[in-house]
């Protein structure tokens, strides 16, 4: 019916306000509309007197992707929760805004290693962590934990073993030994070939090239080739002049072979004049000695003979008569005669004694007996 009626008026919340506040319409423009903002940000959007939004183009600065204020209109967002490593109980502080939160659980390290620098959880890095332990500057693994270095991470680690040559079996950075031997070219090389290294080598074993050797004459010197079996080692030896030719081999000939005639000539007249005299001369000598002995024994033998005569004529004396006719068998007529006391100088044993019968016992004497040994 359009009949008017009597209203209550429009209520604004601040003065820059241009909507009322009970039926949200009645839009006016106020005297001062100058509306306050925060910080006069120009991203805070609702005024801070009367709430009206405002369009504006301008974002909001956030620290991270965690932070639920703007930096500058102090206004608020829904945010994500925190990020934590390995969303790991004992990581104190948000990988995205660095926020601190209070844990319970303490951070494990390897081995409780009190050289490991990172929680093997959060990997969170700890602070006054001891220095890390290797066996040698060639290992790459700490004893204690584990930690793997590089030579970027620590100047002492050689990632390789460093040798003095390529024959050297132990590293200079560490105690470990290698296999390795020399190089040598052939038996006879004395130097190894990757390390220059000395050794007693064995000798060489030269053999002559006959076919190259060059023969030397009065004039110049030849020339021999000498090639190793072990190693083929060429060696080239020089061979002396010849000497001048000498004669001097030619008279010794000569010499010698008047010597050896002469030689002949002696030895056929020792044998053919000087032997036969020296035999006739020992036959001479040798029957010179026959005789003599023959003569010794003749006379030998004539003494026994005379002493056997002398010694029965002295016993036929000592019993006063002839003890023999004479002849070879005086024996049997030994006492023939003894006591005739007669005798005369026809041969009979009386002949030639003493008549004085006194003196016929004179040949018992000693000294008769002493004529009457046989003599020598």
């Amino acid at each position: 019916c359009f009949a008017p009626r009597t209203v209550e008026p429009h209520t604004y919340r601040a003065d820059c306000a241009t909507v009322c506040e009970k039926c949200g319409g009645a839009e006016i423009t106020p005297a001062n509309p100058t509306h306050t903002y925060y910080r006069d940000a120009a991203c805070d959007e609702y005024c801070d007197k009367c709430l009206e939004k405002r369009t504006t183009t301008v974002e909001h600065v956030w620290d991270n992707a965690c932070d639920a204020r703007c930096d500058n209109c102090n206004g608020t967002r829904e945010v994500p929760p925190h990020v934590y490593t390995n969303d790991a109980p004992c990581d104190i502080v948000c990988n995205v805004c660095n926020a601190s939160r209070t844990v319970t659980q303490a951070h494990t390290y390897t081995n409780n290693a009190e050289c490991d620098e990172y929680c093997d959880l959060c990997e969170t890095q700890r602070v006054n962590a001891l220095p890390h332990s290797y066996p040698n500057n060639c290992s790459p693994n700490c004893k204690a934990c584990g930690y793997v270095r590089t030579p970027e991470t620590d100047p002492n680690y050689s990632a390789t073993h460093i040798y003095d040559n390529d024959c050297d079996p132990i590293c200079n950075n560490c105690p470990e030994e290698r296999r390795v031997s020399h190089q040598y070219t052939s038996p006879c090389d004395d130097r190894c070939d990757k390390c220059d290294a000395q050794r007693q080598a064995s000798k060489h074993t030269y053999q002559e090239k006959v076919k190259s050797r060059v023969e030397p004459t009065q004039d110049a010197e030849g020339l021999s080739t000498w090639e190793c079996t072990s190693c083929g080692k060429i060696e080239r030896r020089s061979i002396e002049k010849l000497p001048p030719e000498d004669k001097t081999p030619i008279i010794l000939v000569v010499i010698a072979s008047v010597t050896v005639i002469v030689i002949c000539v002696a030895i056929a007249i020792v044998f053919l004049v000087i032997k036969p005299r020296i035999e006739a001369e020992k036959k001479a000598i040798a029957d010179y000695l026959r005789q003599q002995q023959e003569q010794k024994a003749a006379e030998e033998k004539a003494r026994e003979e005379q002493a056997k005569i002398d010694a029965r004529n002295a016993m036929a004396e000592a019993f006063g008569g002839s003890m023999y006719d004479g002849g070879e068998d005086a024996d049997d007529y030994a006492f023939a005669g003894i006591g005739s006391g007669t005798g005369g100088s026809d041969g009979s044993p009386t002949d030639g004694l003493n008549d004085d019968p006194s003196d016929d016992f004179v040949s018992n004497s000693d000294e008769d007996d002493e004529d009457t040994e046989p003599q020598e």
